[in-house]
């Protein structure tokens, strides 16, 4: 009888060390991404309101291409994973790689679609910063 108590009790003092242990992960990656995608969207912000004068002008419709343009180079030469959707990425990256998201991804994808939103392509910062959330891995 003494020995299942003991038992028990070894068990209730391995749940909680695992649930503190990452109840403590969860936030510490929490802050980091909250962190950067606070960075993503200040970049965003600020790279916006620099584009504004030339979304004025009359080479308006030239812009997203060339941002489509760079935004391709960026994510072809450094890392192809970066392409596309975020949130498909992630997903993908879930079902066939078991949550594996290269670290590279992150800072490509951040760049990659501050240009693509910034030179007026149709594009949104929640799959991006999604992607960047998936990326951080401890």
């Amino acid at each position: 009888m003494i020995e299942r108590k003991k038992k028990e009790h070894a068990k209730v003092i391995q749940y909680t060390f695992y649930t503190f242990k990452w109840s403590l992960l969860s936030v510490l990656v929490g802050i980091i991404v909250g962190f950067f995608a606070m960075v993503f969207y200040r970049l965003l912000s600020w790279s916006v309101a620099l584009m504004k004068p030339l979304m004025e002008s009359s080479i308006y419709f030239i812009l997203p291409i060339l941002g489509l343009l760079v935004s391709g180079l960026i994510t072809t030469k450094l890392a192809p994973e970066a392409a596309g959707h975020g949130t498909d990425a992630i997903v993908r990256a879930y079902n066939r790689q078991w949550g594996k998201v290269s670290i590279l991804a992150v800072p490509v994808k951040l760049v990659a679609s501050i240009f693509t939103i910034a030179f007026g392509g149709s594009a949104g910062p929640e799959g991006p910063a999604v992607q960047m959330g998936g990326g951080w891995q401890i």
